[in-house]
């Protein structure tokens, strides 16, 4: 609850609000770590696909990447 800091405090006699660097460097990595989930998920299919797997004749295969990539990225953000 650090002004300019934690939270974002509004000018008085105004509607313009200044501050949230916290809140606003947490949505950026957020941000950056969804695309980089969706990078990583996207180069492994293009791998399996050039190997002739689509997720309609192996989703078994494509819901276990999705989840090994979720599950480093969090071991990943906790380990930091």
């Amino acid at each position: 609850k650090i002004p300019f800091i934690g939270r974002a405090v509004r000018i008085p006699g105004t509607n313009v609000k200044i501050g949230g660097i916290v809140k606003g460097s947490e949505r950026a990595y957020v941000g950056y770590l969804n695309r980089l989930r969706w990078d990583i998920f996207k180069q492994q299919v293009e791998n399996l696909e050039a190997h002739g797997m689509t997720f309609e004749n192996a989703p078994e295969v494509y819901k276990a990447i999705a989840n090994l990539i979720n599950n480093l990225s969090i071991v990943m953000v906790k380990k930091f």
